[in-house]
């Protein structure tokens, strides 16, 4: 099985680029994303997902994120995240933010393995000091 890294980072390079096809097709059919905190599911499945993510990156075409460090336990992808270009609820430009997020790649042997299959994220934090 390939390192889980390198779809955790194609899928980063299709948000980037707000390529909706490439970036869905990094997730599993039945991927869930989750707040870290409250373990509230934002979304599950592949039309949510195409849904929810599609009108971000319609809503926020200049939204980037830049990976400030990464590190991999098995299957889990732990990046440490600096986001920038997003608007606010009245469209106007916001300030750039960090979030911690976790990744789970499904492991071999069955339909979707080597896709993203998981993820949970921190709140918004402020900007990394030093960075």
């Amino acid at each position: 099985m390939p390192d889980p890294a390198i779809i955790v980072q194609a899928q980063l390079d299709a948000y980037n680029a707000r390529d909706i096809d490439a970036f869905a097709a990094t997730f599993t059919d039945d991927a869930v994303a989750y707040d870290l905190d409250s373990n509230t599911r934002r979304f599950a499945g592949m039309p949510a997902l195409r849904e929810r993510c599609g009108a971000q990156f319609v809503r926020c075409p200049a939204q980037r994120s830049l990976v400030v460090s990464r590190n991999v336990v098995g299957l889990y992808v732990f990046d440490l995240e600096l986001i920038t270009g997003t608007v606010d609820d009245a469209g106007r430009p916001a300030e750039p933010y960090t979030l911690m997020a976790v990744y789970r790649v499904r492991g071999p042997g069955g339909p979707g393995a080597g896709l993203i299959e998981a993820m949970w994220f921190t709140p918004r934090a402020g900007l990394v000091p030093g960075r």
